[in-house]
């Protein structure tokens, strides 16, 4: 039985469906004799412009035809531009069909591509030449516009699309407004990021927390493929990620710069291949901000820094992430290049001209003299020994905040109603005492921001304390481990995040260096900060001799305590070093510290990259 072909398309972009086409379709094939079963339906949701190969439908409909000449007897389209929008390719696919003898019946304007004998009909194929044309033009036309009304919306501080940034929404006339909830959650990401918290941990995090996603909240039930997924996937199955959670730390809306697309890339077409040849361009305008920008800067120097870049990712640096700058508040990161530096630097070297001036420091040097004073701290080693201790006690504690949680939000429902009663008694007084309900009504949503408060520094707590325990299960540490894992600098790498929060540099001169130490026990910061006072040029050459000399001075407590905001040095270093100069005995060489009153540490201790370096 010879068939009918139904050909229906819809752009991807167009958000629309094709029945109402096929609907159409049906009712003039029926209408022109040809009966249900000899329809044979071929949709496809795609662009226009792509390539016929790249068309799965029109693809099907050419193997059909060209493998049997006889199995169409016509094609039914509702307008020439369902079978493409460019113009040689849509042209192209007609001429294809007209050589196989096929008509292509067009519904709107009512036209044929064959004469009733089978030939061609020039008329048509002037006019449909025309209209392609013009199809191309409208489709072009209006993306232009749609573009602009997007570019526009953006301007006029409206969201362009239904998908807004996690910790915003719009008001009842399509403005952006912070919703203040997610908000929170935003503050929270930055907050524990900059902490040295992961992504992957973080995204873990809320996921326990039960903190919804912006698909869970807006497109619960809706069905969703993203690229390189098989399967489908709806709303409410989408949980935090690591992805997620980096896409939040990149987008400069949060400090207030909305960015959208000004000229769109160009590419090519390269061994086969789509190269961008000229990137988009882009703009930002201003929108309300969730965070500050120097938080942000902050993150974005520890994300992209993350992995310590190009080549220092294939080094392991024990003290990744934990290092900052006691001059400028800033990161240091490794740098190893075996015929150069071997050293961690302040990352505002990063940048010509932005150096803050604190001297780098040798890792090797560092790396042991950490190792030398755990290995020598008692208090510290033996804790290894009962580890539960303050873990069991943050659990407790983070039972307590969630059982405080569920208490605060059954506290926010009893408000939420009474708010809700008294505006119902108040509808239906025939008396009402105005003054009364606003007395009311001014107490209770008081009482309603005092507990949504509450609920949010809870939630800050609790994520604390997940996060605590998350990094506690991952980073086991025992006292065998730490006097195994000297040369396993994974291990060792482990080890140290457990006891180290941060280590703050700061440079006396090229002789010595001050590095302050802020331990912590699984999770505890303590208040009490060692102090290492490092001989920083033991490690080029001692006496004359070129061997290297590691030797520091541990100190716990100082008259001139080192103070610190946003890790920068608030006292004076002199003061620090001319106060360590009178605790000890020293011979007045140049006013330097004595070498022979400091630790020198054996060299079985020394840590080192590779072991050519020994």
């Amino acid at each position: 039985m010879t068939k009918i072909a139904l050909f229906a398309r819809v752009s991807t972009i167009d958000n629309q469906e094709y029945e109402r086409q096929i609907s159409d379709l049906k009712k003039v094939i029926l209408k022109d004799g040809y009966t249900e079963d000899q329809i044979e339906i071929f949709a496809e949701k795609v662009s226009g412009y792509k390539k016929n190969e790249d068309r799965p439908e029109l693809t099907r409909l050419f193997n059909i035809v060209e493998k049997d000449g006889k199995a169409i007897e016509a094609i039914y389209v509702t307008e020439v531009s369902r079978l493409g929008r460019n113009p040689r390719l849509t042209k192209d696919t007609i001429e294809r069909f007209c050589d196989l003898k096929i008509p292509i019946k067009i519904l709107n304007p009512t036209l044929c591509t064959l004469n009733p004998d089978g030939s061609r009909n020039n008329f048509v194929a002037i006019m449909l030449s025309i209209a392609i044309e013009f199809s191309d033009i409208e489709a072009k036309t209006m993306k232009t516009r749609m573009k602009s009304g997007k570019r526009q919306r953006v301007i006029d501080g409206k969201f362009s699309t239904p998908n807004n940034p996690y910790g915003y929404t719009n008001d009842e006339n399509g403005y952006v407004i912070i919703d203040d909830d997610e908000a929170e959650i935003i503050k929270m990401i930055f907050d524990k990021y900059q902490e040295g918290i992961g992504a992957k941990v973080i995204a873990q995090t809320l996921n326990e927390m039960n903190i919804p996603t912006k698909f869970n909240k807006t497109r619960a039930t809706k069905v969703m493929k993203f690229n390189g997924e098989h399967t489908p996937t709806t709303g409410e199955d989408i949980i935090w990620s690591d992805t997620v959670i980096f896409q939040i730390l990149k987008n400069t809306i949060y400090i207030g710069k909305r960015k959208y697309k000004t000229v769109d890339a160009v590419t090519e077409i390269i061994d086969n291949k789509k190269v961008i040849t000229k990137p988009a361009e882009y703009d930002y305008v201003n929108t309300r901000a969730i965070i500050s920008k120097e938080q942000f800067d902050i993150c974005t120097e520890l994300r992209t820094s993350k992995t310590d870049r190009q080549f220092y990712g294939k080094h392991v640096y024990l003290l990744k992430d934990l290092i900052r700058c006691g001059v400028c508040g800033k990161k240091y990161m490794g740098r190893y290049i075996p015929t150069k530096d071997k050293v961690y630097i302040c990352t505002s070297k990063l940048k010509k001209g932005h150096a803050c001036g604190n001297n780098s420091i040798n890792i090797s040097l560092i790396e042991s003299v950490i190792f030398d004073q755990i290995s020598k701290t008692d208090n510290l080693v033996k804790y290894l020994d009962n580890p539960n201790d303050v873990l069991n006690k943050i659990k407790d504690e983070l039972k307590h905040l969630e059982q405080r949680l569920k208490n605060e939000k059954k506290e926010l429902l009893n408000k939420q109603k009474q708010l809700e009663n008294l505006i119902i008694t108040i509808s239906k007084s025939s008396n009402p005492n105005f003054d009364y309900f606003t007395k009311m009504d001014n107490e209770i949503n008081t009482s309603i921001k005092s507990v949504n408060e509450k609920i949010k520094n809870i939630q800050k707590e609790i994520f604390s304390k997940k996060a605590t325990i998350t990094n506690y299960d991952q980073q086991q540490a025992t006292n065998e481990m730490f006097t195994k894992a000297k040369e396993n600098r994974t291990e060792l790498t482990s080890i140290f995040k457990q006891f180290i929060d941060k280590i703050v540099i700061n440079s006396i001169d090229k002789n010595y260096t001050l590095v302050t130490v802020f331990i912590k026990l699984k999770g505890v910061t303590l208040k009490t900060t060692l102090k290492l006072f490092i001989y920083s040029r033991g490690v080029r050459n001692f006496g004359g001799q070129k061997e290297k000399v590691y030797k520091y001075l541990p100190l716990i407590k100082l008259e001139n305590e080192p103070v610190f905001k946003d890790n920068i040095l608030l006292v004076e270093i002199s003061d620090i070093f001319d106060e360590v100069q009178n605790l000890i005995s020293y011979e007045n060489i140049s006013n330097l510290l004595p070498i022979k009153e400091m630790i020198t540490i054996k060299p079985e201790n020394y840590i080192f990259m590779f072991d050519t370096e020994k």
